[in-house]
């Protein structure tokens, strides 16, 4: 059985409240619900005066456009993957052409270490387009 108690709140970002209100009350709460602008923390035992005082500090300070980690991590990931289309696009010729022109390309344009430095950038950049489109929490 947990004891609750609810305080209003306009505006919260849920997953970021409920890790503030862990950090600042430890093993005492058994986490957080919230309903339109209610705000309720359950408390594992009878929280005291100062216990109360916390949760509520804790929760108008909340500023719900804080993100956790985790979120932070989702939309730097959702980022890049919808940047690597761009990213690929960039790349003059090799977004858009087939095997048989790309590697005709190689053996006219690579000729000494200086082009072959030009086409590997260009692969590595589509490589960079690839892993971010594919596998973009690689790069976090």
């Amino acid at each position: 059985m947990t004891i609750d108690i609810t305080i209003n709140k306009d505006t919260y970002n849920a997953l970021k409240l409920d890790a503030d209100l862990r950090a600042a009350l430890a093993d005492k709460i058994a986490g957080v619900s919230t309903h339109a602008d209610r705000v309720t923390v359950h408390f594992l035992t009878a929280p005291t005066t100062e216990d109360r005082a916390l949760a509520q500090s804790v929760i108008e300070a909340h500023d719900a456009a804080e993100l956790t980690a985790e979120q932070q991590a989702a939309l730097d990931a959702a980022a890049r993957e919808a940047a690597a289309a761009s990213t690929a696009a960039a790349i003059p010729g090799w977004a858009t052409w087939d095997e048989d022109t790309t590697l005709t390309w190689l053996d006219t344009n690579v000729t000494d270490l200086a082009s072959a430095k030009v086409a590997l950038k260009a692969m590595a950049r589509m490589l960079v387009a690839l892993r971010d489109k594919n596998w973009p929490h690689l790069a976090a």
